[in-house]
């Protein structure tokens, strides 16, 4: 069996470096939820008897995305990567005048460069809406969280919350009812918080290659100033050729069943006979009924007096958060 086996490790990010996320990416720079290559460049290997005896123990220097293991795993398999449902789809609507088109498959097959050690993605690899990667170049435009290195030992006391809130970096991404909840009104104390970098609209250039720890910042050398002038130009048309499908609303109903599940996420749509079995104490179950209580007031100040609502959303979350940690 292990002959025809193929073993594929991999990661959807860098590690979050954020307290208490607690992860180390050294020595790279940053962590998840920023464009730094200690948020997107992983660790990845693949083992088994499947992988051709002359590529084991050997390193791919080629670019992959996390969206072509699809595709490579397809093409491994010897089935078809591509989505016909969604060329029917698109047909359809092309006819009725409806738009957006869906867009095919974004995975790229990689299994014949990873064998052979090849680059697969030597054109542009769209990261995020703010970063784009050229091999061997890169471009990261906008404020940036986490923007520092981590030491050999991460963390250490330097970042260590005890008592009370020290100097972070702290989480940058609280959403509540889908609405961004910052540490801070003030930007400034909101970057210093999540130890932010500005690069700025036009961004700053790095060769990953030769500076995987992207120290040194080419955008303002002239001998690069075409490079930067042509990543920025074709970040700019693969923003705007980005598919970003309707993925619904936020539900209130998912706040209820996490109050239910001691402060859990969990599924809430038809999943009354999902959770047989679980049930809170009887403390549990009163601070739960108090918290849907809160998110109820919440969610109708936020439908109707937005301001309002936003003021009392962070107390309501960390009211939450310190009330389960001592249940």
């Amino acid at each position: 069996m292990y002959d025809n086996t193929l073993i594929v490790f991999t990661a959807d990010n860098g590690g979050p470096v954020y307290e208490p996320g607690s992860a180390n990416n050294h020595p790279l720079k940053g962590g998840k939820y920023s464009d730094w290559e200690g948020a997107v460049r992983t660790n990845a290997f693949v083992s088994g008897g499947f992988v051709p005896p002359h590529r084991r123990g050997k390193k791919f220097r080629g670019v992959m995305s996390i969206a072509d293991w699809y595709t490579t795993l397809c093409e491994i398999a010897g089935v078809e990567s591509t989505d016909y449902e969604a060329r029917k789809a698109n047909r359809y609507m092309v006819e009725n005048g409806l738009t957006p088109l869906l867009h095919p498959v974004d995975g790229r097959a990689q299994w014949q460069s990873i064998i052979n050690n090849q680059n697969g993605r030597p054109d542009p690899l769209h990261l995020s809406a703010n970063a784009l990667l050229w091999w061997p170049y890169k471009l990261v435009t906008g404020t940036q969280p986490y923007s520092f290195w981590q030491g050999t030992i991460y963390p250490n006391c330097s970042v260590t919350v005890k008592d009370d809130l020290k100097d972070g970096p702290f989480f940058s991404d609280m959403h509540v009812f889908g609405i961004p909840v910052p540490l801070s009104d003030n930007t400034t104390q909101q970057d210093a918080y999540t130890f932010a970098e500005d690069c700025g609209d036009g961004g700053c250039l790095f060769n990953v290659e030769v500076d995987p720890t992207e120290h040194n910042d080419l955008s303002q050398d002239p001998a690069y100033a075409n490079q930067l002038f042509k990543m920025q130009m074709k970040l700019y048309w693969k923003n705007m050729q980005n598919f970003n499908p309707n993925r619904g609303e936020p539900a209130l109903q998912a706040c209820d069943q996490g109050a239910d599940l001691g402060g859990f996420y969990g599924p809430f749509v038809d999943a009354e006979d999902f959770y047989e079995g679980f049930e809170l104490n009887a403390r549990q179950k009163a601070v739960a009924e108090a918290m849907k209580e809160q998110f109820r007031r919440l969610n109708h100040s936020l439908d109707n007096h937005l301001e309002t609502g936003l003021m009392r959303l962070c107390v309501t979350v960390c009211e939450y958060v310190r009330v389960w940690l001592w249940v």
